[in-house]
């Protein structure tokens, strides 16, 4: 099983009725498939989404967003890199988050080493701005990272990385919708080759 992350844009905006009614659809096509949602995060304007999900593959999320008649834009194997534990003890002390951000940069392909660590490179510029960083989901390519943090304000976020010299492709203020705890299974989870 891999991690698997669904982009989707919306404009209009995503309804909840819309959200409702793509949620029941996908829902047999997903257990046929053996489709967890871990979670999802929705932009504040409800203009765009990033589905976390455990499956065996893309193509089968791809054929069941299909079979359902559910629009993405991109749908990727993502490897899945978060804080090491004191790193996380730390930063839950020194944070008072009151959003939660994601973050997407492109960058030259992450060097394998890079993967198995925690992107120690932003620790710095995060902790002097009381920024948390939760976990980023890296590209099968390792050339797009989608980073998800958490900040008194997004301005802080755009700070922290213009002082680190690394730009943002995209950024948005979310809210995130989490699994039922007992329907998702994480282990066992393979990364990417």
């Amino acid at each position: 099983m891999f991690r698997i992350m669904i982009e989707t844009t919306y404009d209009p905006p995503l309804t909840q009725e819309a959200s409702d009614a793509a949620t029941q659809r996908v829902a047999p096509c997903a257990k046929a498939y053996n489709i967890h949602r871990i979670r999802r995060f929705i932009s504040q304007d409800k203009r765009f989404t990033l589905c976390e999900l455990i499956a065996s593959d893309a193509d089968s999320v791809r054929t069941a967003c299909r079979q359902a008649n559910i629009s993405f834009d991109r749908i990727w194997t993502a490897t899945v890199l978060e804080p090491a534990p004191e790193v996380m003890a730390f930063s839950q002390i020194r944070a008072n988050p009151t959003v939660h951000v994601l973050v997407e940069v492109t960058h030259p392909p992450l060097a394998e080493e890079l993967l198995q660590s925690e992107i120690p490179d932003l620790h710095p510029y995060f902790e002097s701005r009381h920024v948390r960083w939760v976990r980023s989901f890296v590209s099968r390519d390792r050339c797009r990272t989608i980073c998800e943090l958490e900040a008194t304000d997004v301005g802080t976020v755009r700070e922290a990385y213009r002082v680190a010299g690394c730009s943002i492709k995209r950024v948005w203020v979310v809210n995130i919708l989490e699994s039922e705890p007992e329907t998702v299974q994480t282990s066992g989870v393979r990364e990417p080759v």
